[in-house]
C-alpha cells in the first residue's frame, strides 16, 4: 500500500477490495486518514473491466424497465431519473439512478456482476464500521444498504454541493466506472477536505474506490455540459455507491 498528500491518500491494493476487508492494519490506516478528514482512494479495488461491463449491462437493463418518478422509494430494483432539488440535501441535481435494493432478484448475468461489485463493498463497509449489514435485507437496527449505480449523463449530469448527516452512514463509498479523458471530458466528484479542494476524477481510474468521511462537503460538477443531453445514451460519468439508511 502507498499514500501521498494530506487532503487525499492513495492506497494501492494487492488482491482487490475483498482482501483489504481482512487486513486489520490497512483498515486502521484508512480509519486514521478518514479521522483526519482526508479523502482515501483505494487504487485497483476492482478490475476495470468488471465495472465497465457492469455499467453497460445496467444501461441495457434500465432500457427494459419502467421509468419511475423522481424520489421513488421502493424496496426493489428500479430505474429513475433524479432531477430538480433533492429533498434531503436541498440541492440541485440531475442524474440517472439504477437502484439495486434486491440484487438477488436481478436477471442472472446482471445479478452476478452486481454481486461482484457490491458484496465486497458491503464486506468492507462492515469491516470498517463494525456494523452487521446484510445483502438485500434490513439488519437488526432496521436499516439496510441501498446499492446504486449513478450515471451523470453527458450534457449536464451533476449534483450541487451538499453535506450528509454523518451518522449512521459514517463513510461514503464511490467506485469509479468511467475514465476522464476517454469516456467524458469534463465533470468530477469534488471534496472540501482539510481546507483543500480534492478533484477525484483527476486521481481515479475505473475500478478505484473513494472512501470519505460522510460529513465532508462534496459535489459533482456538470458532465460535458457543451454536449446535447440524450437521456438514452450511455455517455457520461458512472459511479457505484451504497448509502445506508
Amino acid at each position: 500500500m502507498s499514500g501521498t498528500a494530506d487532503a487525499y491518500t492513495i492506497h494501492t491494493l494487492e488482491g482487490g477490495l475483498a482482501a483489504l476487508s481482512r487486513d486489520k492494519a490497512a483498515l486502521d490506516s484508512i480509519r486514521a486518514a478518514i479521522g483526519r478528514e482526508s479523502v482515501v482512494i483505494l487504487r485497483d479495488a476492482f478490475p476495470a473491466k468488471l465495472v465497465e461491463s457492469a455499467r453497460e449491462m445496467l444501461h441495457r437493463w434500465g432500457k427494459t424497465q419502467p421509468l419511475q418518478p423522481p424520489q421513488t422509494i421502493l424496496d426493489d430494483n428500479f430505474y429513475t431519473i433524479e432531477r430538480g432539488v433533492s429533498p434531503r440535501q436541498k440541492t440541485l441535481h440531475y442524474y440517472h439512478a439504477y437502484n439495486l435494493n434486491r440484487i438477488g432478484k436481478l436477471p442472472g448475468d446482471l445479478r452476478e456482476i452486481c454481486t461482484r461489485i457490491f458484496e465486497p463493498m458491503r464486506q468492507f463497509y462492515n469491516a470498517y464500521t463494525g456494523y452487521a449489514t446484510l445483502p438485500d435485507d434490513y439488519d437488526e437496527t432496521g436499516l439496510k444498504l441501498h446499492p446504486q449505480a449513478i450515471h451523470y449523463p453527458a450534457g449536464g449530469g451533476h449534483f450541487a454541493a451538499h453535506i450528509h448527516k454523518k451518522s449512521p452512514q459514517e463513510i461514503g463509498l464511490i467506485v469509479h466506472g468511467t475514465q476522464k479523458g476517454r469516456d467524458y471530458a469534463s465533470g468530477s466528484t469534488g471534496f472540501q477536505a482539510m481546507d483543500t479542494i480534492v478533484d477525484t476524477d483527476d486521481l481515479c481510474r475505473p475500478g478505484d474506490m473513494i472512501v470519505f468521511n460522510y460529513g465532508l462537503l462534496h459535489w459533482v460538477t456538470p458532465c460535458d455540459l457543451e454536449k446535447a443531453l440524450d437521456p438514452r445514451s450511455l455517455a457520461g460519468r458512472w459511479v457505484f455507491v451504497m448509502p445506508y439508511y
